[in-house]
């Protein structure tokens, strides 16, 4: 399988962006500790502390396409997995959804820029959709150390016309899907639409979530971090309290996306 994620993208198609630079770091500067075949039984465990009542029959499908993702032999592949993975445990998580403005900025934005080539909105929309996801991974924290709690728990949420329903799905996923060939993506097009199409909000929220994820500048930005997300499920899924965890992959998050030039 190719990788998923491209350092340098160029323009293969009306969708995708004429150019996308992210710089990388050096070794020693990212944690890139997700051993091969762990990756799939480090969300495995994250995944036993949501209830399963919450999960739908398409949040199930996404799930075990994440675990097979997380399964291959390739970086990229297992860091899209950890990092989504966490994203919808963590929309999952408070009992009272949130929205998806952020999402919905940073996909509309971004579709925007490919269309015009002025990529100056997306870059504006980065620092407030990478805050949300912050706010989001000390949800899953909680899920260990006060599940209770999060039963009348708000999720965050910006505020917008809509609640972040309202985005440019199909020129999303057009880039999306012409930045890699991974039959991982088709398959998950196909449901995350469903999400999409979804009269309930909180599967409206981990659709958008998904495809900001997987437009490729942000993937790029958790390929970066995987390893300290990494971490967190792991502690996560020892049961352990992660309140340190998710400070470190909140801050290697930041930096990554500190480096994301278009």
């Amino acid at each position: 399988m190719k990788p998923i994620f491209l350092v340098l993208l160029v323009a293969t198609s009306a969708y995708a962006a004429p150019s996308v630079t992210i710089n990388q770091y050096s070794d020693n500067e990212i944690p890139r500790d997700i051993d091969d075949g762990k990756a799939s039984s480090v969300i495995s465990r994250a995944w036993d502390y949501v209830d399963d009542t919450d999960k739908s029959i398409a949040i199930l499908n996404v799930q075990e396409i994440l675990k097979d993702m997380a399964s291959q032999g390739d970086y990229a592949s297992q860091a899209s997995a950890v990092a989504q993975t966490a994203g919808i445990i963590a929309h999952l998580s408070a009992g009272i959804p949130g929205d998806a403005c952020a999402a919905a900025n940073v996909i509309n934005s971004y579709t925007d820029g490919v269309r015009s080539g002025n990529f100056a909105g997306f870059r504006q929309s980065l620092g407030p959709f990478f805050g949300h996801v912050g706010q989001n991974l000390n949800l899953i924290n909680q899920l260990v150390i006060n599940p209770g709690q999060l039963r009348y728990s708000v999720g965050p949420a910006l505020g917008c016309a809509g609640g972040g329903r309202i985005y440019d799905f199909e020129a999303a996923w057009d880039a999306i899907l012409a930045s890699s060939d991974s039959g991982f993506l088709n398959e998950e097009y196909c449901i995350v639409k469903r999400l999409y199409n979804s009269r309930n909000s909180q599967s409206n929220n981990i659709a958008a979530y998904i495809t900001a994820h997987l437009l490729p500048p942000v993937a790029q930005v958790f390929h970066q971090s995987a390893g300290s997300i990494t971490d967190l499920l792991r502690g996560v899924g020892n049961g352990n309290d992660a309140t340190g965890l998710v400070a470190n992959a909140q801050r290697y998050i930041a930096q990554a996306a500190s480096q994301v030039h278009v």
